[in-house]
């Protein structure tokens, strides 16, 4: 809803003829940003724009510069304190030559968020970044990237791009948030540069690349993984933060 308030659907059944006394009564009709619990409805939480979801979200910000953080494998990256996408730290990485070998990852989670994000900084230097989501069987249900200054995702229906335009300016923020649905095994994209001065960018009704039931692991590279498009011969250095995992 437009204006964020609570809506339900009923099946038309006249006051007359429901009770809503009865869990009948509820399922008959189709909830549309609420959950219908033992306790009534419960007002489902907004995606809003600007926005970065709060559980789970490792923001680097107990983490020593210079230091690895906290639960992290990390390769070729530091934590840092000269630019943040929110507070003061956050973990600068230098491209791998090998996209099948991590900048950091975090393995053993056992989790069904509904949503996840990152937010990075890339510069005109920059090979790309990739952040992906692997299940509980070690394969992976989607993946994020970017092709600087493009950005893209890969879903079940394969490799999409996402043009921003105008072509936002290198050194800044940007973010992605992804809505998940474990239910029809599939997400949303929201992309946004955080300063504001290009459009958002979505996608809906995204497929998971397999069957999963939950994540076990987050996964960060250095740009898409089969490598085409961005940097061929990247000098200069990624930023990433608020990244769930």
């Amino acid at each position: 809803m437009a204006d964020g308030s609570s809506r339900f659907t009923s099946d038309r059944r006249t006051r007359e003829e429901a009770s809503w006394a009865d869990q009948t009564d509820w399922e008959a009709g189709a909830p549309e940003n609420v959950d219908v619990t033992a306790d009534g409805l419960v007002g489902r939480p907004t995606l809003q724009a600007g926005v970065a979801p709060d559980s789970g979200v490792y923001s680097f910000e107990d983490d020593s510069v210079g230091s690895s953080p906290d639960g992290w494998e990390v390769r070729d990256a530091e934590v840092i304190d000269s630019t943040a996408s929110n507070g003061s730290h956050s973990l600068r990485n230098h491209y791998s030559p090998n996209n099948d070998e991590y900048v950091a990852r975090r393995t053993g989670l056992s989790a069904t968020p509904t949503e996840v994000s990152w937010a990075y900084k890339e510069t005109a230097d920059s090979r790309g970044i990739l952040y992906e989501l692997f299940n509980e069987n070690g394969d992976s249900i989607f993946e994020l990237y970017t092709l600087n200054p493009q950005v893209g995702y890969e879903s079940g229906f394969g490799h999409r791009e996402l043009t921003p335009d105008p072509s936002p300016n290198y050194d800044e923020w940007r973010r992605f948030t992804v809505t998940i649905d474990w239910g029809r095994n599939e997400f949303d994209v929201l992309w946004e540069d955080l300063t504001g001065s290009t459009p958002d960018l979505t996608a809906n009704g995204e497929s998971f690349k397999t069957t999963s039931s939950e994540v076990s692991e987050v996964f960060i590279g250095g740009g898409r993984r089969d490598k085409t498009g961005g940097n061929a011969n990247p000098t200069g250095y990624e930023w990433v933060d608020e990244v769930w995992g």
